[in-house]
This record gives C-alpha cells, structure tokens and sequence, in this order.
C-alpha cells in the first residue's frame, strides 16, 4: 500500500504489484489497507509480483542506464545551466566575472546568491580581525 506520489509508487500500482491512493486522500488509504487485510492471497501475490518487478527492472546496472547513455552520447550541461535566479543574476558567475564586477554590484550578487545571513557570515568569515592589545 503506498502514496502516488513517486516514480515507484506509481510503478508498484500501475503493475498490480500493490494498492495505491492520492496522496492526502486518507479514506482510500484506509480503503487500501482493509482490501490487503482482508485478501491475504492477493496481498502475497502482489508482494511476490513486486519483488521480481523490482529486482528486473531497479538492479544497479539497470537504474544506471539513463546515466551510461547520457555519458556514452554528447553530454551537455543541464538546460537550466546559467539561468537568471529569482534576483535576475545568472547563476553560477566565473570568478572572472566576479572579479570585474564593481564592488556594489559584487556585494549585490553576492547577497541575491547567499542571502542576507549567507552573505553576513561570509564576510564575516573572511575579514581580517584586528588582535587585541591588552594594557601592561
């Protein structure tokens, strides 16, 4: 009995290897786990079923497919590579770039990709504090 809510929650439905119900749909749920309780026959069958779909089809060498295919083909780079984030800045920046960069515009992509906090600790984290002199 599992939520639709995954790639393999929907793979254990679709082929009949167990129940599914919506997620936040708590009478099917409910009505998931009588119909298994009640229909114990089914419910080894359906377990049996999913334990030689899952070892066929999830295997290392078989979830690492889409992988070896990408690599053995002409890898690109992800299709959100240097898109614009929520501030407008095209993330992520070449430190060369960064360098160029006036220091307030610096300072302005630096708090769009760190945030307020992120880019308080990192100055923080990074200026040289002046040594305490103690009096005689």
């Amino acid at each position: 009995v599992t939520s639709l809510s995954t790639e393999i929650s929907h793979a254990v439905a679709g082929e009949q290897c167990g129940w599914g119900f919506a997620v936040g749909d708590a009478e099917a749920m409910a009505q998931a786990i009588l119909l298994a309780a009640d229909h114990r026959d089914e419910l080894r069958r359906r377990g049996e079923k999913a334990q030689r779909y899952f070892e066929r089809h999830y295997t290392l060498s078989e979830s690492g497919r889409p992988l070896r295919e990408w690599v053995a083909g002409s890898p690109s780079k992800a299709p959100d590579w240097r898109c614009l984030n929520a501030a407008g800045w095209p993330l992520p920046i070449r430190a060369a770039d960064l360098r160029r960069m006036s220091p307030p515009r610096r300072l302005a992509y630096r708090y769009a990709k760190f945030g307020a906090r992120g880019l308080l600790a990192q100055l923080l984290s990074t200026r040289k504090r002046p040594e305490r002199v103690v009096p005689p």
